[in-house]
């Protein structure tokens, strides 16, 4: 009777090393097939890694691959534009004020 419970023992403790194995293997598999597809800022923000909230923004993959967002030239003048001051209060408003 030992003999028999410590076979099946045996048998259920591979089958579950085996499911256990592959389900991580899989998942390996499908991480480092996403990272190999990364090769912008807009795959890297795409597959989920990563963004600082900064100026330029910036991504990073976990193998320390980092991807920077261009910014465009509109954008650039259009943030270093002059303040129109006109309240003088040092605040610089979309609305004049009156």
């Amino acid at each position: 009777m030992w003999i028999d419970l410590a076979k099946y023992t045996t048998i259920i403790f591979t089958f579950l090393l085996i499911v256990f194995g592959g389900f991580f293997g899989y998942q390996y598999y499908k991480e480092w097939n996403k990272l190999q597809s990364v090769s912008s800022f807009a795959t890297c923000a795409t597959a989920g890694y990563p963004i600082t909230i900064s100026s330029p923004l910036r991504c990073f993959t976990p193998d320390g691959r980092s991807y920077t967002k261009k910014v465009s030239e509109s954008i650039k003048t259009k943030s270093n534009k002059k303040c129109d001051d006109s309240c003088k209060d040092g605040v610089c408003p979309d609305i004049k004020c009156p």
